[in-house]
């Protein structure tokens, strides 16, 4: 019986199902198509993709009392730029297209497939320097001893996710992901502690957490490893060189108080601290949380001398309906770093799905070749384009995506040291 070629648009559509099932992380988090370019494509050669505001929603202050006290709406946006082009290029002839879809699929589908969706999902990793929620001992895999009073226990998982509920973070679509030994960790240590049945047998026939704990647990080999900066390398004490910043400063002058530490030194970006007397404000009420804000390090700064100027985040707003802390920071208070300097550690993290976006858009349909196609799934932009190599007697393949990744809402995800 003659078989049927494959067409582009069924080859499209079976790399576009593995990809997706194969992205750990992504599929966590808000996924968003651009369609306007739908027509055209987003690229053509030697040129970047669209740029897109992504609006946030207003936030404003509670009155009290009788008389009216009018807010300015500002809304406020983050710009993502859709640049990022990768691909997976390959050969197969005509004769290849007469095999089934799964014969064809396991031959040159799932290998590209896989590689791609690896790709993305380690760029969606390297966000975790973004956040400055963080949670666990540095060094020590999450729920094997991830506290320094507990071991063995869920505390690490449960403290992240208290963090995110100090935020205001919805407790619906949470997700948590872990290396692969700190989900080995985490399975070891507290797969007992779990019912029902059904899930602990499911966590000892696959080695996986699952459901648990209000959040679904993945495991990726793309999570990230941060190094923390050198920062001053014979520094013992860090303190605020000024104590009276603007409202809503993201900058920070630090100094060291420990004699002759004035060395060159580095602080990167993802290194997060904590300073004496500055608390968390909760961003609906702005009562004070109990907890000390950490801050993270947004650009990467070399210092040289005395005192260095950082940029950070969250900004150091006191008032106001962005208010992020109870207090400025004072001259001289004490700064506490997390994590050895120097040193590499693993940032699993728990998020909410809006903490990030991963943005896709369709790329340009090019004219006379003879296999194209282009698809979209589950917010996921996908193209494929064969042609004749006339000088090699070749026919040449690439499947391309074009995507953007940004940090919407970093206050609603937390690093979980490993």
């Amino acid at each position: 019986m003659s078989q049927t070629l494959l067409s582009p648009t069924a080859v499209t559509k079976e790399f576009l199902r593995i990809l997706h099932n194969n992205i750990s992380f992504t599929k966590g988090v808000n996924r968003q198509y651009n369609s306007d370019f739908a027509n055209s494509g987003a690229t053509m050669s030697g040129k970047i993709g669209p740029s897109l505001r992504i609006r946030k929603p207003n936030r404003y202050t509670v009155r009290t009392g009788a008389a009216i006290s009018v807010q300015d709406s500002s809304e406020d946006y983050v710009t993502l730029t859709c640049s990022t082009q990768k691909g997976v290029d390959m050969r197969f002839s005509s004769a290849d297209l007469t095999l089934t879809i799964d014969e064809f699929s396991d031959r040159y589908i799932k290998p590209a497939a896989l590689l791609l969706a690896s790709t993305i999902d380690y760029d969606g990793l390297t966000l975790a320097q973004d956040i400055y929620n963080n949670y666990g001992v540095p060094g020590t895999a999450p729920g094997a001893g991830a506290s320094t009073t507990n071991a063995h226990s869920p505390e690490v998982f449960l403290q992240a996710a208290a963090i995110l509920n100090d935020y205001a973070c919805p407790t619906e679509d949470r997700t948590c992901i872990l290396s692969p030994a700190g989900q080995a960790a985490a399975v070891a240590g507290l797969s007992g502690l779990f019912n029902p049945q059904s899930t602990i047998g499911e966590q000892y026939t696959r080695g996986e957490m699952g459901y648990a704990l209000g959040m679904d647990f993945k495991m990726s080999q793309n999570v990230n490893r941060l190094t923390c900066g050198s920062r001053w390398p014979t520094a013992s004490t860090y303190v605020v060189d000024t104590g009276t910043q603007t409202n809503g400063a993201t900058t920070l002058v630090i100094s060291t108080a420990t004699a002759g530490a004035c060395t060159t030194g580095t602080f990167k970006v993802g290194d997060v601290f904590t300073i004496a007397g500055v608390y968390q404000s909760n961003p609906e009420t702005k009562a004070t949380t109990a907890n000390l804000q950490s801050f993270v390090v947004t650009v990467a700064t070399t210092a040289a001398a005395s005192s260095v100027t950082l940029t950070i985040d969250p900004p150091l707003t006191t008032t106001g309906a962005t208010q992020t802390i109870n207090a400025s920071p004072a001259d001289a208070a004490s700064i506490t770093w997390t994590g050895t300097s120097s040193t590499a550690f693993a940032a699993n993290m728990l998020y909410h799905r809006d903490a990030f976006t991963l943005v896709t858009a369709d790329l340009v349909m090019p004219k006379g070749v003879d296999f194209a196609a282009r698809e979209v799934y589950d917010g996921i932009s996908a193209r494929i384009v064969r042609a004749y190599d006339i000088n090699n007697d070749n026919f040449v393949c690439r499947l391309d995506v074009l995507y953007g990744w940004k940090t919407i809402y970093p206050q609603l995800a937390c690093r979980i040291w490993g």
